[in-house]
C-alpha cells in the first residue's frame, strides 16, 4: 500500500462472513441501497471464472451491475490461503 501523503485515500468496506470480519479495499463507495431479491436477474454472460463469483445482476442508475457473491469470493480466497 502506498502511504505517501499525497496518495489518494482508499476506503474499506467491512463485511462479515461466518463470524469473521473482512475488510475490502475500494476506490470509492458510490452508493448503498436496499434491493428486493425479486430485482435480481441472472448474471450477464462473462468468463466462467467471473460468472462463478457473480450472484446475479441488478439495475442501478440506468445500468446493470453484477452482484458479487461475497461468500463464494471469500471461500475462494480462504482456499488460496490454505494452499500457500
Amino acid at each position: 500500500a502506498d502511504n505517501a501523503p499525497d496518495a489518494p485515500a482508499m476506503q474499506v468496506v467491512v463485511v462479515e462472513h461466518s463470524g469473521a470480519r473482512f475488510g475490502v479495499w475500494v476506490n470509492e463507495v458510490v452508493d448503498v441501497f436496499a434491493a428486493a431479491r425479486s430485482q435480481i436477474q441472472d448474471a450477464p454472460l462473462s468468463s466462467r471464472e467471473e460468472s462463478e463469483l457473480l450472484q446475479g445482476s441488478i439495475a442501478f442508475a440506468g445500468r446493470r451491475l453484477g452482484l458479487l457473491d461475497l461468500e463464494k469470493a471469500l471461500e475462494k480466497l480462504s482456499a488460496l490461503e490454505t494452499r500457500s
